[in-house]
């Protein structure tokens, strides 16, 4: 989990009723990410996340490359139901485990009175993190059953799941860009916009603002 730029901590689950929240408070990322560095890189363990792209960013800046990334629940989330605005944990929750559990608002508020995830016991915390995974865990099945019932596998796994390693490589170290040529395709973009600016003022008989909706 993590907070601005500062990861709090890790969750995991391996089975239904059995999940873990390690802080790095108590044991720093550097150091928990070298002790999973073998099971991350190991492509035969599957790995399972909600919104796996900050995962792969938090084990990249420790030089550790998540290798069997099998599913992403946020990513299905959205393939399943592109309509919805959020596709949170406690949603999953409510939609494929039929249990309501606390939104990440009602455990930590908003705004500027958002409390952080230290501010809370360590009893509440630790369940609070260790729920999120067991509900991914458990939710997974059901989601991965549903993208087959709708016809959506092939797009998730062929085209929206490895685009997820290729977004986060690129917020993590960049892309390479031709400056000259980036300007040059500015430019010309800038004078056909002109045009066409011109051609429907001369259709509409006048200028008006095109922007307005």
């Amino acid at each position: 989990l993590e907070e601005g730029e500062s990861i709090q901590g890790l969750s995991l689950c391996s089975e239904e009723e059995c999940a873990w929240w390690v802080e790095t408070s108590v044991l720093p990322w550097s150091e928990l990410a070298g002790d999973l560095k073998s099971i991350m890189e190991d492509e035969r363990i599957l790995k399972i996340g909600h919104n796996f792209k900050e995962e792969y960013r938090a084990f990249f800046s420790c030089g550790v490359q998540p290798k069997g990334v099998g599913f992403d629940t946020m990513i299905a989330a959205y393939l399943i139901n592109p309509s919805k605005d959020t596709y949170t944990i406690d949603e999953l929750s409510a939609i494929y485990l039929g249990e309501f559990t606390s939104s990440e608002i009602e455990v930590l508020g908003s705004g500027s009175k958002k409390l952080s995830l230290l501010d809370l016991s360590p009893e509440r915390r630790t369940l609070y993190a260790a729920s999120l995974a067991q509900i991914v865990y458990r939710a997974y099945p059901k989601m991965k059953q549903e993208l087959r019932d709708k016809g959506m596998e092939s797009l998730f796994y062929e085209v929206e799941l490895p685009l997820v390693e290729v977004l986060a490589s690129m917020e993590q170290m960049g892309i390479k860009v031709d400056v000259p040529v980036l300007n040059e395709i500015g430019r010309f973009l800038t004078g056909e916009l002109a045009k066409l600016t011109e051609t429907i003022y001369d259709m509409a008989g006048g200028p008006f603002n095109i922007n307005s909706p």
